[in-house]
């Protein structure tokens, strides 16, 4: 049918009736051309994700080795990548002469828990404190092959918290993990709940078990639409999730996503576990969000910021309708006129330079966002002040293919600095000269 596979021919040399021959078969390897692109696809998406988290992140081995590092941790750490890999994490974060984990470790604690730790610590190889989240990774066998630790930089936090401690104020913790709630049901009666469950409800642990779960519903409706939906998913996909509502043992309302799976899918009898997450601070926030959506978006319409795309030859291939409002220029024309005439004459050396110098760099030393601050042509060829925020566009296999970025007008803010120099000046010198005549 004119369709393409993928085969591995394999052939040898044999004799057939007295003469030389060639044996050979030929095997369709499309499947397996098919998974390892999957796999290929699956790693260069994990290693933009890892690449992608802000913050400072290590993979490291059970024994404590740094296998992996992202651009923000080389960032903050100022060492090369090949002076990160190998070291143990303790002697990175906390200093060479840090020769055992420090107290507190949550990487510690995850040896002898097997699940996600945290802790907030003082890094002090980084001269910050940070939030630690260590997330372990088991192998198919279940035993522990990676960790994965992020560093969040909570210094700023601190000091706030700090302040607010000097003021004899209590600062109450501004995260929390999304409360969870446990439970396992046979024929819709409840066999076991964990204690947040009953912190969520509002009943002991003694009030709920074996009892239907009708008791958690404002409705017979509410209840039985939840039993026909999660069932009906369970038989279909082997898992069910129903978004509903439990009414609390006061009284009130409140929203629940559930998500339910059996021990055994061949005999619901044997039990169902089920998770419970509070989703009504969400709901409020999207209706919230719902009803203040016009604003935002009139906000969002009318940003003077200019997005842009850019090839490596210097020639825009996007720009966004707010040029215009900047410059005076299409964005057909500027992407007609390209960078080396929109870009002020003095400047667009330098900033093609810089760019090109960036771009020569190996790719762990180059920087993954730049901003620089130059000037452009409006229209009418008046000059204008700019700040251009960059980061690089890669294609599939990892190489640069252009630039992506923002602009922003900065000339009141140049003129507002400008005015507000001379004004230093000007205190500077009254100053001086009522200090020279204090001293006369």
């Amino acid at each position: 049918d004119g369709s393409m596979v993928h085969v591995e021919i394999s052939s040898s040399l044999i004799t057939h009736n007295g003469q030389p021959a060639s044996l050979g078969y030929i095997r369709d390897i499309s499947d397996r051309k098919q998974s390892e692109d999957k796999i290929n696809k699956t790693q260069r998406e994990w290693k933009g994700i890892f690449e992608a988290v802000g913050e400072p992140t290590v993979i490291i081995s059970p024994e404590r080795v740094i296998l992996a590092a992202n651009s923000a941790l080389i960032k903050v750490s100022g060492l090369p990548l090949e002076e990160i890999l190998g070291r143990k994490c303790h002697e990175l974060f906390h200093g060479k002469e840090t020769t055992t984990p420090p107290d507190g470790c949550p990487l510690t604690k995850l040896m002898l828990s097997g699940k996600m730790e945290t802790a907030d610590m003082d890094v002090e190889a980084f001269g910050r404190s940070s939030h630690i989240s260590c997330i372990p990774v088991f192998d198919n066998h279940n035993r522990l092959e990676q960790v994965i630790h992020i560093a969040a930089d909570t210094t700023q936090k601190k000091q706030m918290e700090e302040a607010l401690e000097r003021s004899a104020s209590t600062l109450k913790s501004i995260f929390q993990a999304a409360p969870i709630g446990i439970g396992l049901v046979s024929n819709r009666i409840l066999k076991q709940v964990n204690d947040r469950l009953c912190r969520m409800v509002g009943y002991s642990r003694e009030e709920l078990l074996e009892k239907s779960a009708r008791i958690l519903y404002p409705t017979d409706e509410e209840y039985e639409f939840v039993g026909r939906e999660k069932y009906a998913q369970i038989a279909e996909r082997g898992t069910g999730t129903v978004e509903t509502s439990w009414m609390r043992k006061d009284g009130s309302m409140m929203r629940i996503l559930m998500s339910s799976t059996p021990l055994n899918p061949s005999n619901l009898a044997d039990g169902v576990t089920f998770t419970a997450l509070d989703i009504t601070e969400r709901i409020m926030a999207e209706k919230a969000l719902h009803e203040s959506e016009r604003k935002y978006r009139f906000i969002a319409d009318n940003s003077s910021d200019v997005i842009w795309t850019m090839n490596l030859d210097g020639r825009f291939t996007y720009v966004s309708p707010s040029v215009e409002d900047l410059s005076g220029y299409t964005p057909e024309e500027v992407m007609a006129i390209g960078l080396e005439k929109y870009i002020c004459d003095e400047d667009v050396a330098w900033v093609v330079a810089e760019l090109f110098q960036e771009l020569g760099k190996p790719p762990q030393e180059r920087s993954e966002r730049r901003i620089v601050e130059t000037r452009q042509y409006k229209k009418d060829g008046s000059l204008l002040d700019i700040e251009v925020s960059t980061s690089w566009l890669y294609d599939d296999q990892g190489n640069i293919i252009g630039l992506q970025g923002s602009t922003r007008d900065i000339t009141e803010r140049k003129k507002m600095e400008e005015a507000r120099a001379k004004l230093e000046a000007r205190l500077f010198h009254a100053q001086k000269m009522e200090a020279i005549g204090t001293l006369a």
